[in-house]
């Protein structure tokens, strides 16, 4: 919760499957942390994300992926190097 800032009850986050997977986009508040967000993003110190899951058992484990059928979203996060 500290370090939220983006919420989809809010329309901050959009997150929607794609031909890849999971998209995800949000609004990045105009604030002091907004700000850092948005240069640690351009210096590329940010440059992935990660999402939290409960993942049910029946899931398919490939060579290079895990293919998700259902799951609950618990959170996306931005991730460093």
């Amino acid at each position: 919760p500290a370090t939220e800032f983006a919420r989809r009850s809010r329309g901050e986050l959009l997150l929607q499957e794609d031909k890849h997977g999971l998209f995800a986009s949000c609004w990045v508040p105009e604030t002091k942390e907004g700000d850092r967000i948005i240069a640690e993003v351009e210096s590329d110190l940010l440059s992935g994300a990660s999402v939290g899951m409960g993942i049910p058992p029946a899931f398919y484990e490939g060579r290079d992926y895990v293919e998700v059928k259902d799951c609950v979203l618990r959170d996306v996060c931005l991730t460093s190097k």
